[in-house]
């Protein structure tokens, strides 16, 4: 074997090592919101504990914060409030707090993702300032004679469950938290 050919062998072998080793990074790059995507497509969102369940009385309404890891990028803060929620205990809990129903929305307008709050009128239980949208106790859209409403959904609602921690005994209810599309009629969860 001439020298010529063996020099030759190795720079392809360099020029090939180093295209991997560039080549890789970039291409996990450029999938990665694919693979986000797919991936947030394919999971539920997982339940977070936002309230004790002994803060909450029957019937009225608080907000809660969710809490919970942010990706911005590729900067991920752990434990930030990533979003907030209407909380509703539907009734007094008995032995069991685990069987108690709370109502859960997501504070977000449906309409353009304006930050929605709680009314201070019989007529409505919750409204959003942006373009004056008006939704009921359980999150419908309130309709009145000469008033379009501007949302084409109800509130989002949530699933909720109350979890007993392990450790204290404590309840919390728990809500699996998600953001979703605005300004559709469906409710398309945001990836």
């Amino acid at each position: 074997m001439q020298r010529r050919t063996v020099l030759g062998a190795m720079r392809t072998a360099a020029a090939g090592g180093w295209a991997a080793l560039v080549g890789y990074p970039a291409a996990r790059f450029l999938t990665a919101p694919l693979a986000d995507a797919q991936e947030a497509a394919s999971a539920d969102a997982p339940f977070r504990r936002v309230e004790r369940l002994a803060r909450l009385s029957p019937g009225k309404i608080s907000v809660a914060p969710v809490r919970g890891d942010k990706t911005d990028a590729w900067t991920v803060r752990r434990d930030v409030a990533i979003g907030r929620v209407f909380l509703r205990l539907e009734e007094e809990p008995g032995d069991d707090p685990t069987g108690v129903t709370v109502s859960a929305f997501n504070t977000i307008c449906p309409h353009s993702g304006c930050q929605v709050t709680r009314a201070t009128t019989e007529e409505m239980t919750f409204f959003c300032g942006c373009h004056d949208g008006r939704f009921g106790e359980d999150g419908e859209l309130v309709e009145a004679p000469d008033y379009t409403h501007p949302s084409p959904r109800g509130l989002d609602e949530l699933p909720a469950r109350v979890e007993v921690d392990d450790a204290t005994g404590e309840a919390w209810v728990a809500v699996a938290f998600q953001d979703f599309v605005v300004g559709t009629a469906e409710k398309t969860p945001r990836s």
